[in-house]
């Protein structure tokens, strides 16, 4: 899977684009690092315009003539808009990586403190999500958790924080961390390691049986007999 280069796009535009200033698709690509094709950085920007984050642009900010460029008309922060090419915001995993965001700079916390402090404004984290979330990567071993008059209390060591991509639950409730490719049972039992992202390795699947194929004519079997008798006519 190939990495998000949505947060990089995103400040290299915030760069380029401040106090109103009108970039171009290569103005943005030179601020980032890398060979990044200009197709993918144009799609990112158009998304973006489509989003309402940016405005298009003819000639520069003096009324000079010249080709379309853009403005940054909304700036919600550091954290890169997720937009489809329609400007529609992506929603889906937001929360949990949010969360994990968090809990890397709080280090340790209640669930109230994790929804302040993860919550922006292109997206909210629900009580109830987070609470899930720290409860499955705390079976999972890998947030650890104690009871206070505040009640639970949450927290993340720095070695098990392996990386910027969060932990997934999976359907079989086991936990995929797609930074380090392992995969752990909902106890923490480690499962499998170097799954790549999106593989079904949580799957228990019965070892295929191979068929024997028949044996050449005049070749022995394993039984010693062959496979078609040859000669030894009526």
């Amino acid at each position: 899977m190939s990495r998000d280069l949505r947060p990089e796009m995103w400040r290299a535009i915030r760069r380029v684009g401040a106090h109103g200033a009108v970039f171009r698709v290569p103005t943005v690509r030179g601020q980032l690092c890398g060979a990044i094709r200009r197709e993918r950085v144009r799609d990112y920007i158009q998304a973006l315009e489509a989003g309402g984050y940016l405005s298009p642009v003819r000639g520069d900010t003096n009324g000079k003539a010249g080709p379309w460029g853009w403005q940054l008309i909304r700036d919600p922060g550091t954290e890169a808009p997720r937009v489809r090419a329609n400007g529609s915001p992506v929603t889906l995993g937001a929360g949990r990586e949010q969360c994990w965001r968090s809990m890397r700079i709080l280090g340790s916390f209640t669930i109230p403190d994790l929804v302040a402090t993860a919550s922006t404004e292109l997206h909210r984290v629900a009580e109830g999500e987070a609470r899930d979330y720290c409860d499955r990567l705390a079976r999972a071993g890998i947030l650890a958790r104690t009871r206070s008059p505040a009640g639970l209390v949450y927290q993340l060591p720095p070695s098990r924080y392996t990386g910027p991509r969060p932990p997934q639950i999976r359907r079989t409730k086991a936990v995929y961390d797609g930074n380090t490719g392992q995969l752990y049972a909902a106890d923490g039992t480690l499962l499998a390691t170097g799954v790549p992202m999106g593989a079904q390795a949580d799957r228990r699947r019965m070892p295929r049986r191979r068929q024997r194929s028949p044996a050449p004519l005049g070749q022995s079997t394993p039984s010693g007999s062959t496979g078609i008798g040859v000669g030894g006519g009526r």
